[in-house]
């Protein structure tokens, strides 16, 4: 599914079902909505006790079309078990996680060495 039939659906659905619980009902219940289940099993991902998880998953933000993304540490309830998958690729995938979240801070090394600067040269005079 493309992210704008995403934002469509998640509109229509935040449109039509005020509540949260409204629209896990909905996507149940009514035909109409439960290709969502299929396309989306994360939407349930509150009910589950187990979870399948690769560590990607586990340390990047859950989307889900009925609520904001939200981080799995954050919400975990009901004592769940969860399994990590490939976990041989770990330290790879918590280098890049790291790495992208580097990546959105942007940082003017100049003036962060001139501040340093600038802060310890009084210490280093006296």
């Amino acid at each position: 599914m493309s992210q704008h039939s995403e934002l469509l659906s998640k509109a229509k659905l935040k449109e039509n079902f005020k509540t949260k619980q409204e629209r896990i009902q909905a996507i149940k219940n009514n035909p109409d909505y439960q290709w969502i289940e299929k396309l989306y099993p994360a939407v349930f991902t509150d009910e589950k006790t187990i979870l399948f998880l690769t560590i990607d998953k586990f340390i990047v933000k859950n989307t889900t079309l009925i609520e904001p993304s939200y981080y799995f540490h954050e919400r975990l309830n009901k004592n769940p078990l969860i399994f990590i998958d490939e976990f041989d690729t770990t330290k790879e995938a918590i280098l890049n996680n790291i790495i992208e979240s580097g990546l959105q801070y942007q940082v003017d090394l100049l003036d962060l060495f001139l501040n340093i600067h600038n802060h310890l040269k009084p210490r280093i005079s006296k």
